[in-house]
This record gives C-alpha cells, structure tokens and sequence, in this order.
C-alpha cells in the first residue's frame, strides 16, 4: 500500500525527468516536428495540453506530499497550529503566503524550532513550484526554433598566411594583361561593371534624405560575395561620417561554399548510419573566421568651376587628409590635414598642370610619404560639362586587414557575406596596414575600348560626368570617394582568386569529387564514398548538436603551404535546449520538485506510511464536527479576523472512543493516536 501511495509521484516525476535529459543533453529534431508533414499547429496545441497535464499532476503530487507531512504532525504529541491544517489545500495560491493562516503559522510557538522551520520551508517550496511548474514544462515541453550547432570541420586554403593576408599590393601580383579590360575575374578591376551598375547608377536618382544600396554582389570562382561600404552624403537618410568598404577575400569564400556544399552532402546521407535528422531543416548557415581588406578613402576637392583652394602649383604642395591621427579624429571628429609635396611625382605633377584643360576624367596614383610613411593617394581631375572648368581631388586611401567572421546559408549556397561594421576607427586603428604600390593600383582603371577606361563608364554610371551631370557640385567628393574605396576594395579582395583547397577528404580517393566512375545515381557507391569523411562533418556520435572535427587528410608539407580555418555549420530548426537563463530556470523547478517528491516517496516506503485521511475539506469538516467545542474558537461564527486563532497548538486525539481535533489546551499521553490502528 505504501508503494502504490507514492505512485501519485511516478507520472509527474518520468515526464520531468525526460524533459530535464532532453533539453539538458540537446536533442535536434528537424525543420518541423516528428510526425504528419504540415501539422506542426496541432502538434504544438498538442504540447499545451501535455504540458497542462503535467502541470496538473505536480500539483497532485505535491498536495500529497504536503498532507503527508501535515498528517504526520497532527498525530504527534507536538502537534502544529491551527493555520498549517489547510496548508495542503490553499498552497496552490500564492496568495497564501500573505494570509492570516500562513502568519498564524509563522508566529506560532513550536515545541521544536526544526519541525516549525521544515514545514515553513515545505510549504514556501510548494507554492512556488505550484506556480512555475506549468510554465517550466511548457518550456521545456516546447521545443524552440533557433539555429543549432550541426558539426562542420577545418579546412585549408592552399596558400600560407602570410600570402592569403599579404600587406603588400604590387604589380608584380598582377598578369601585365590586366590593363586591358577582358572580362578577366582574376584581374584587381574584375566585376567592375557590377560596382557601376548596381550600386554608382543609384546616385543618379538620388533625392535628399533618400538612400544607396549598403551591399552590392561582387563574382568569384565558385561563390558570390557581398562587398559592403559606409558611404557619407550627399544627403543620405543613413549616410555616415566616413567612406569605407571591406569584402571577403575570394578564395576563403570559395572554400566556405566547398564546405557547405559537403556538409549537406553528409548530413543527408549520415542520416542512415546514425539517425542524424541535420537533413531536417530550414536553413543552415555555414560560418568561419578570417581577415578581410577595408578600405577607408577620404577626399579634398581643390577646385570648382576654377576657384583654387589648398592648393599651390609654384610650389607643388596640396592638401590631403591624414588617416591615421586618431587622437586628432576623436577630438575633433574629422582627420586632420597635411601638406603633400608632389614636386617628385611627375604623374601628378602633369594632371595638377593640365587639369583644367582637360576634356576626359584622368587618374593619378602615388605614394604619399607625408602620410604615416607610404599612404596611397590618388589625384584625380573631373571636368564639369559645359563650363569649361574642371574639378580637381586629392584623396587619401587606407587599407587594413581586418578581422571578421564570412559566412553563406544552405538556401542561398553560393552567396558570402562577412563583416557587419567597415570603420577602421572602431578598434583604435590597430588593424594591420596594406601598403599598396601605385603601379598595382592602375590595373584597377583597365582600358575598357580605345582611350576609355573602367573609371570613366563608372563616373558617367554615378551621373557624374560625360552630360549626365546630375549630382550638385559640392556633392561630388562623396561619389568619387565611394567610387575609390568600392574600387580598390573589390581589387585586394582578388588578390587570391582561384586559390584552392589542400588535401583531400578523408577515405574518398576523388579529392573533393564526391563521385568519380561511378553512375550518380547509384546510391550505395555515393553512400561508401561517404562513410570515411561524412562522420567529421557532423556532432560527435552520441550528442544530438555540436560541432564536427577534420574531415580532409592533409600532409604535413601541404599543410605547412596552406592557411588553416575551421567552419561551423549551425542548422535553423526545431530543438530542446538548455540554451537561455529560462530553460534553466524551467530545469532547475523541476528538479527540485523531483528531488522533494522522490524523497517523500523514499520516506513512505521506509516507514510503510500511506493515508489519505482529512486531504479534503469535507473530511475536516467531518472531523471537526464530530469534535468537541473548543473555547478557542468563542466569537468565530462570523469569521475570523486575528491570526492568533491560526496559531493555536492543532492535533488529533483518541478522545471518548473517537477520533477528535484538539485546538489548543493540554492533550495527555493517552489520547495520542496510535500507528497502525483502525479508526473508524
């Protein structure tokens, strides 16, 4: 009897138990939840109920518990006060914890201060598990949808660190062909039409206050990625205070995308091996870490419509903007500006000369020593059609590898994106420097057909020049500095085009070729040509997220040539997880009602206790009635209104043959209850 007495715990314990190990332990379950395709709404409907009838067996369970302890004192010689009696009936509300019946309680006198502390705590235990014990299952009864580790693995590009993030931009990098423009992605000015078109051709439209697009897709070998800038003016709704740009280098992209097309590739095939459900959901984002060029340029526009300024050709000094005193730009919040001396740069020197004379937009590059040692800049003339005048600038360029994170989704495979934010100044200026050789820089502005270049079609692009001026003048500098930092943004992420991976994956003889003299469609060749690389790519056998290992073998030489990275594959789908200070909330309440429930059960199973006896309030009241008066209750008929009544010593005594409930006053020996005997 005893053990079917503490059966009421069995129910309300398992399910905690199940729910506690299976968002402990993490258990992914898919793009929709298991069962009928489509039906997730009634499956979710379905959980609330569950999660409702969980909550309504805890309460159960605990009444049991809180009788149980209340029974246990009533039939002892100590007793309990009046106000506990009930506690098993009104715990549910947490109002209860400012009633005169719980303060009766708290204020009594014990005989012994440890049984008084215990039964205080039970009960506070009790009303706030019957509180939270619903919304703790229904939050680790619903699963939730997030993205979850779903493996990954390292990989290596096939060119050594110090040459994927090279600090060095020079010609000698570059196929002498690139100064004609072929059509060429390996070139620094490939995808230059894609700069022109989808981005350059949006400031013909502009209006105040309107906007540019913030990413624009540059091509690679095997991806797409976003190149993103920060563009100032002109009048620009979410314009910033700088001009820069940054994008993922070409060949870390492409292996990104390699990756994520053979994770896919395992987590649909591994499914038969292991049950893996990673073939189960709504998008997977494939992520690594890695340095990326950012570019910031920064422009003076000397000249318009023939007024001079900062500028003096008998001396050959200009203006140009110091990118690099940061103490100078956090105090004042622009850069500070230096002489540049172009006496020595007779590109520059022929351009500053001639400039408004000329009829075609001209480009110069140099490097301007004034400026932290060896700063690119960049002079550049931009006639304005019909006056007979030309405009002239001087921009800065800066250029840094900088940290960020790339990543590409299973929906979108073949598109890269990398970091969020493109201002050098957020970390202290601290990135390492690109020092750019001008010779290097002038395979950016290819000849694209006679005397035209890349840079001319992009300027009429922006509808500043070629009569289809359309930007006021002042507003230029903003354009030409978009125009510069896109530019040569695009060209150092090129550096690396085409490199590729090293190694192989691990058992498949066919490099990354996941078929090779076999019919695709024959499955089970497919499936053997996974079985010693699938594995890597996905969590630990035994553990339902996480990420994967190595699934390529690399030697030791090939290793040694080559830059390593490691992807993190994250699945979006349905998931229990302790992932959240609420899951764990949810856990912890429901712990320790199992811990409080076990031991109750524990404590009846040892002591061969069960009763069910006065758990309702018919019961009491039955009880009650078959008592004798008490004085205690004198002037109680119409309620009570002071919690000394509730403090009154509370028993139940065998008193003239009967069982009767004692309020107060002095119980003998005699009359105590006795175990184990039938009352009738």
């Amino acid at each position: 009897m005893a053990f079917l007495a503490g059966a009421i715990h069995f129910v309300p314990i398992s399910a905690a138990f199940v729910l506690v190990i299976l968002n402990w332990r993490s258990y992914y379950i898919g793009g929709e939840l298991a069962g009928a395709v489509g039906q997730d709404d009634a499956k979710f409907i379905g959980l609330q109920f569950a999660a409702k009838l969980h909550e309504l067996t805890i309460s159960a369970s605990l009444t049991t518990v809180i009788f149980s302890y209340i029974r246990h004192e009533l039939v002892t010689a100590n007793g309990l006060p009046f106000g506990a009696v009930v506690a098993g009936l009104q715990f549910k509300d947490v109002s209860y914890l400012w009633s005169m019946e719980f303060w009766g309680t708290m204020r009594a006198t014990w005989r012994k201060r440890r049984d008084k502390t215990a039964l205080i705590l039970l009960i506070i235990t009790c009303v706030g598990l019957s509180v939270s014990a619903g919304p703790s299952s229904a939050t680790l009864m619903r699963p939730r949808l997030d993205y979850w580790p779903a493996g990954g693995t390292e990989f290596w590009v096939a060119s050594p660190q110090a040459a994927l993030y090279s600090l060095n931009a020079s010609a000698s990098q570059v196929p002498s062909a690139c100064m004609n423009d072929t059509g060429d992605l390996n070139c620094p000015s490939g995808d230059w039409r894609t700069l022109a078109q989808n981005w350059l051709s949006f400031y013909q439209s502009i209006r105040r206050d309107g906007y540019i697009p913030d990413i624009v897709q540059v091509s690679g070998s095997k991806s797409v990625r976003a190149l993103r800038q920060i563009h100032r003016g002109p009048g620009l709704q979410f314009g910033g205070s700088q001009t820069s740009a940054t994008v993922v280098s070409s060949s870390i992209a492409d292996a990104l995308v390699e990756t994520g097309r053979l994770w896919a590739f395992a987590a649909f095939w591994w499914r038969y091996n292991f049950h893996e459900r990673f073939w189960s959901r709504m998008d997977v984002t494939y992520s690594a870490k890695a340095q990326q060029p950012l570019v910031h340029v920064r422009c003076l526009q000397h000249n318009v419509s023939g007024y001079t300024s900062g500028i003096n050709t008998s001396t050959s000094t200009m203006d140009v903007y110091d990118l690099w005193d940061i103490s100078w730009f956090n105090a004042n919040g622009d850069f500070g500006v230096l002489t540049y001396n172009y006496t020595n740069d007779e590109h520059v020197s022929s351009l500053v000369n001639s400039f408004s004379n000329s009829t075609e937009p001209r480009v110069a590059w140099s490097t301007i020593p004034q400026v932290n040692g060896s700063a690119l800049g960049v002079t550049l003339n931009l006639p304005i059609d019909g006056d007979n005048a030309s405009m002239l600038f001087q921009c800065t360029i800066a250029a840094r590898m900088a940290p960020g994170s790339l990543q590409s989704t299973r929906n979108s495979p073949l598109i890269v994106t990398g970091a969020d934010h493109v201002s050098i100044y957020e970390n202290g200026n601290t990135f390492p420097q690109v020092s750019i050789d001008p010779a290097w820089a002038a395979f950016l502005n290819p000849t694209v057909s006679g005397n035209a270049t890349a840079f001319q079609y992009m300027m009429k692009a922006a509808g500043i020049w070629d009569n289809s001026f359309t930007i006021h003048p002042p507003d230029v500098t903003p354009v030409i500095e978009s125009l510069l930092s896109l530019a040569i943004v695009n060209g150092l992420g090129r550096r690396d085009f085409g490199v590729g991976f090293s190694g192989t994956l691990l058992g498949n003889s066919d490099g990354l070729d996941l078929v090779s003299n076999h019919d695709v469609d024959d499955e089970l060749q497919v499936g053997l040509a996974c079985e010693g690389w699938c594995q890597h790519f996905l969590p630990s056998v035994g553990y339902a997220v996480g990420y994967g290992g190595n699934a390529f073998n690399i030697s030791k030489a090939e290793e040694a040539a080559s830059t390593k990275f490691t992807m993190h594959a994250n699945a979006q789908g349905w998931a229990y997880s302790a992932k959240g200070s609420a899951a764990k909330f949810a856990m912890l309440a429901l712990l320790l009602y199992s811990v409080i429930a076990l031991t109750h059960w524990m404590y009846t199973l040892r002591n061969r206790e069960s009763s069910s006896s006065w758990d309702s309030i018919s019961e009491l009241v039955a009880l009650a009635m078959r008592s004798d008066p008490s004085d205690t209750f004198v002037n109680t008929g119409a309620g009570i209104d002071s919690s000394a009544i509730f403090r009154q010593t509370t028993r139940v005594v065998d008193k003239d043959e009967r069982l009767q409930l004692a309020v107060g006053g002095t119980i003998g020996r005699q009359n105590m209850v006795k175990p184990n005997e039938y009352y009738a």
